[in-house]
């Protein structure tokens, strides 16, 4: 019994046993098919990781093939190679900007553009009594009256483009405003290569070339454009190193904001500060008006300039469009004089030099560094300017040496900043294109583009300017080089304007200005029973001793322009 009792314990104990056995056996084969799904997920991804590296490794080859084939595809010989390296990528058709009156060959290599444009100004200033108003060639004094409306056309001419074999470009701007007739701009460049490319003529000075395009987006140039020429006849070498985003030509591309990095150098007749390529008025007391592009032919001077935009080749970064420049010019001057005046934002005269009996000699140097940046509606420039120039009252000779030499440092300031309020991106060269043209009598009409801006401008002249003074036997008390009764020695001004675009091809534009200034007016001025005023008064009356130097009224101006680019 006993026995037997043990026998059936050790079977039921086995039984037991192996169904342990076979749960264990069931987890185990649990395990590894679990095993076997993550093995082949694992190849999977293997699998699709190695597709997409194939597809990687295809696009490289494809594109090194690319790259490879114009290698492969032997030149003439090496030097036809090197040229094409270094040659101007194909030229866009020039329609975006000349799309009017154009003739052009079946091969798009010669051309020629014809584009007329007119500015109408009007411009209302307050505050005018005893103080002068610039016409163009004049400058006639505002007697017994504040306020003075000044109506002209700023801008009347034609610029005719002629390109020919596709790399050569013929410019000629003939202008009919300011009361006179004369030459804007009038220039051959030859633009094979990108690393070295000429421009012969009349044209822009380097140093003050980027205030002159961007002034294009104001109604009036500020202070630190009058520190140096408009314009000048010249010779000028020009190219850009890296990638090049805008190879089409127009007559600023030159100065390098579609470029990496650009440079430009030249040799001109060094025309003095604050001359415009037309008749200048000198003076506020003489009527002396002469062309400074013949007056100063006999004086050659060096100028360059150098432009850098760092984030250049990184697309949509926020400082891709920064660009850092700076230009300089060197001269010796060959005894100048009937030198011009600088102007106020609202173009009246400033600063000026005593006579036209005072001369710049031995030499003169000037310094322009500048910034530019613009992301999607904003735009912002900056510059400062100054002028280093030696002046004397007599005129030199070997017989004959001055009795006195000025250092003068004359320096200026701007700082310019647009906003479009219609969301189109900011063009560098002026001119906006609206997503939608206004059009006042269609139904579902756009309304164009509307551009704020705003700017702030400095200038101070050098105190040395005043320190030479002399007494006739009138008894009055007269300067050699400029005389503080007249001309200011700081000025101060800022301005707000609003630029809206029906179409790219007009625009009206509404700014209002105000400046201060230090000094240009006296106590004896309003003396004059006659015409008392700061610029109006009688010699007899601001040169007395007793005739002390006071502040200038400050200049309000209320600006409208209307341009139309046909």
């Amino acid at each position: 019994m006993i026995r037997k009792a043990i026998l059936n314990l050790l079977l039921g104990l086995g039984v037991y046993q192996n169904a342990f056995a076979v749960d264990e056996l069931q987890e185990r084969i649990q395990r590894l098919s679990k095993a076997l799904q993550q093995n082949a997920q694992k190849i999977q991804n293997l699998k699709q990781a190695e597709l997409k590296q194939q597809k990687q490794l295809l696009n490289a080859n494809q594109k090194l093939e690319k790259s490879y084939e114009p290698l492969v595809k032997a030149p003439k010989n090496n030097r036809e190679s090197l040229l094409a390296r270094i040659q101007y990528p194909a030229k866009e058709s020039t329609k975006r900007f000349f799309p009017h009156l154009e003739f052009e060959t079946a091969d798009h290599k010669n051309s020629l553009n014809i584009k007329p444009f007119v500015e109408f100004n009007s411009d209302i200033f307050s505050d005018m009594n005893g103080l002068r108003i610039n016409t163009g060639v004049s400058s006639p004094p505002v007697v017994r009256q504040n306020t003075v409306i000044r109506n002209w056309l700023n801008n009347a001419g034609i610029i005719m483009h002629s390109k020919i074999n596709d790399d050569m470009h013929f410019i000629f701007i003939p202008n009919f405003a300011r009361n006179q007739a004369y030459l804007a701009e009038g220039h051959v460049s030859i633009e094979q290569y990108k690393l070295l490319s000429l421009r012969a003529g009349f044209q822009n000075s380097l140093v003050a070339g980027t205030g002159i395009m961007l002034s294009s987006n104001l109604i009036y140039s500020g202070f630190t454009t009058n520190m140096a020429p408009s314009k000048e006849y010249g010779i000028v070498g020009y190219g850009s190193l890296g990638e090049s985003k805008d190879t089409e030509f127009n007559r600023f591309n030159y100065l390098g904001y579609h470029h990496h990095f650009s440079y430009q150098f030249g040799i001109f007749d060094g025309t003095s500060d604050g001359t415009f390529p037309g008749l200048n008025p000198i003076g506020s007391t003489t009527t002396v008006v002469y062309l400074p592009s013949s007056a100063f032919a006999v004086n050659k001077s060096f100028e360059g300039r150098v432009f850098y935009q760092p984030f250049f080749t990184q697309k949509d970064h926020f400082f891709e469009h920064l660009g850092i420049g700076i230009g300089t010019s060197t001269q010796k001057p060959n005894a100048q004089s009937l030198l011009p005046f600088i102007f106020t934002i609202g173009q009246n005269i400033m600063f000026g030099y005593a006579n036209a009996s005072t001369y710049v000699v031995s030499s003169r140097t000037r310094y322009h560094p500048q910034l530019v940046w613009y992301k999607k509606q904003w735009g912002v420039y900056a510059d400062w300017a100054q002028t280093i120039q030696n002046l004397t009252a007599t005129f030199p000779s070997p017989v004959l040496k001055p009795s006195f030499i000025i250092n003068q440092k004359n320096t200026a300031g701007e700082v310019q900043v647009y906003y479009n309020l219609t969301g189109e991106d900011f063009n560098i060269d002026g001119n906006i294109e609206p997503h939608e043209n206004f059009k006042l009598f269609q139904k579902g009409g756009g309304w164009g583009a509307l551009q704020v801006f705003a700017r702030f401008t400095s200038f101070a002249a050098d105190p040395s300017t005043y320190s030479k003074t002399y007494r006739p036997g009138d008894g009055t008390i007269r300067y050699y080089i400029s005389d503080p009764r007249l001309s200011v020695s700081k000025a101060n001004g800022w301005s707000i304007g609003l630029s809206w675009f029906w179409n790219k091809f007009f625009r009206m534009r509404t700014e209002f200005a105000q400046t201060k200034f230090v000094g240009g007016c006296s106590t004896g001025a309003y003396n004059d029973p006659i015409s008392p005023g700061c610029l109006s008064a009688s010699p007899q009356y601001f040169m007395i001793p007793s005739s002390k130097v006071i502040n200038r009224p400050n200049e309000y101006v209320a600006m409208q322009s209307l341009f139309l680019m046909f």
